[in-house]
């Protein structure tokens, strides 16, 4: 059918506003797209996490995780904030190899949780190659936001020296301090003094209220004449080198804070409690670097190391490893509170290994069998101790650390028994105290029949000894005096913390951290 030319006319300007309209419509959509790519790729470009707030509990497995949640549970004095945080964050499993090894140390661990790498145990923030790594408390202050660092052994301990030092060796702890220093951190608080006074200085000369614990950390450790809590004052640190002087202020109103509490290691938990000594806990130096970095409106990184956990281990000492963790869970709870209604703060708790392989374990029965009727008209014989609340509660007993009682007791053996029964209220044999106390005619050093090689520090043996008396009346067991290969648990609660979930690696965890700041 022919058209006249006035329709194919009509027709032809139909069909091409039709394309116009149509192509304004295909603009238009594409413009939203690529509003929509743009906005998406703003927001991506825009950090994650505002602040991060890493909890780490030194040589901290499951078994130490068991021996405070059961506890809590026996003496019924309610939920953990660890199990608080359990229900309410994601968890994972974190496995803990070191380059080229397979139990790692702490200095290792450190470096792969600060810096994202594995390295040589021994090795602080450097690869293999001793190249130096980027930690994510070093990306935070690239970034503006201010950073912080605490433990309860040394501030130049392997942990936090891993995410603020360079070095090949852990046990430099001298350069260690001057790095961290160097380094500008905003928030120190730990022991470690010795390690920023100027060589020759009598720290309870220059410090009357710091404690010093061994007469061997009387004096100063270093080699020069640095004073380098002078530099940070320079630098506009508040230093306090006190327990009460450190109760005495509140922190909110200072950018910068230096606060060494002991000589080298802040003492045991429990001994803090026995001797009354006034030492700040765990939680009151977590509340006032909190109100310290919180300040920053770019936000902050702080690591809290609940390092004493480790020390206990190593002892085999599990009273004294109950109080560090009580220690350690009231900490976290300052985390809890702080990330509580907000979503700009990632909260993650972990270890940076398993220490001494600690468990309660039921044994072979030293008493005559028990039998009970059942409904049945059977009976049950009881042919294995597997413990009860009586046993397992000796440890909650217990008023000192075993380090404690054996520096008192010296080479006495009779003042070991009289200190054991004084504060584990158990009757230890003259025997026992004997094998305790005996030592190598070669060497001078304390004798381990068993397992030698295992308890390669000289500190740690006469503990190991004096756990191994008691086990039958405590049901505690240890397998070692140094680290394992034990899987660790991590939580994580904030931004992505899906990422956290499932099987991961030190490494795992770093990377995870540093994508929450780009």
């Amino acid at each position: 059918m022919l058209l006249s030319k006035g329709v194919a006319s009509s027709l032809r300007g139909a069909c091409d506003r039709r394309k116009v309209t149509l192509l304004k419509g295909r603009l238009s959509l594409l413009s939203l797209a690529a509003f929509f790519f743009c906005l998406n790729a703003c927001a991506n470009a825009a950090p994650l996490a505002k602040n991060i707030i890493l909890f780490i509990g030194d040589g901290m497995g499951p078994g130490q995780l068991g021996c405070l949640l059961n506890h809590k549970r026996l003496t019924n004095k309610g939920q953990t904030n660890i199990e608080k945080f359990l229900r309410e964050g994601t968890s994972g499993l974190v496995l803990t190899s070191p380059l080229d090894g397979f139990v790692t140390d702490s200095a290792a661990a450190g470096t792969a949780i600060a810096c994202g790498r594995k390295t040589l145990p021994g090795m602080i923030g450097v690869d293999c190659q001793g190249r130096k790594l980027e930690s994510i408390l070093q990306r935070a202050k690239k970034l503006g936001k201010s950073t912080g660092l605490i433990s309860t052994i040394r501030v130049t301990d392997a942990t936090p020296a891993s995410f603020g030092a360079h070095i090949h060796s852990r046990y430099l702890q001298r350069k260690i301090a001057n790095q961290l220093v160097e380094l500008e951190i905003d928030v120190l608080l730990s022991g470690g003094a010795r390690y920023f006074t100027p060589e020759g200085t009598n720290l309870k000369d220059t410090y009357p209220d710091l404690y010093i614990g061994d007469s061997y950390f009387l004096k100063s450790n270093r080699r020069d004449k640095r004073d380098l809590i002078a530099e940070a004052r320079e630098k506009g640190y508040t230093t306090v080198l006190s327990g009460p002087s450190f109760r005495s202020n509140d922190y909110g109103h200072v950018d910068k804070l230096l606060g060494l509490f002991a000589s080298d290691a802040l003492p045991y938990r429990i001994d803090v409690i026995n001797k009354k000594l006034d030492i700040p806990s765990l939680k009151e130096m977590t509340d006032q670097a909190l109100k310290v970095l919180a300040k920053n409106k770019d936000g902050f990184f702080l690591m809290v190391e609940g390092a004493k956990i480790d020390w206990a281990c190593h002892a085999n000492d599990a009273a004294t490893l109950l109080h560090e963790m009580e220690e350690f869970d009231q900490a976290l709870a300052s985390g809890l509170d702080f990330v509580k209604d907000r979503d700009d703060t990632m909260l993650i708790m972990m270890a940076d290994h398993e220490t001494g392989g600690f468990g309660f374990s039921y044994k072979k029965l030293k008493r005559k069998a028990a039998t009970y009727p059942l409904v049945t008209q059977e009976r049950y014989e009881e042919y294995l101790d597997h413990l009860n609340k009586k046993t397992v509660m000796q440890i909650e007993r217990q008023t000192a650390s075993f380090a404690e009682i054996l520096q008192e007791a010296g080479d006495s053996k009779e003042k070991l028994v009289a200190l054991v029964e004084k504060h584990l209220n158990i009757k230890l044999s003259p025997q026992a105290a004997r094998r305790i106390m005996l030592t190598d005619e070669g060497t001078g050093r304390q004798k381990i029949d068993d397992f030698s090689d295992f308890y390669p520090y000289r500190r740690n043996v006469r503990p190991a000894l004096l756990a191994r008396a008691l086990a039958h009346r405590t049901g505690v067991v240890w397998s070692t005096g140094t680290h394992t290969s034990t899987p660790i648990v991590i939580i994580a609660k904030g931004p992505k913390e899906e990422k956290f979930k499932g099987v991961l690696h030190h490494v795992d965890v770093a990377k995870n951290m540093f994508s929450l700041f780009e």
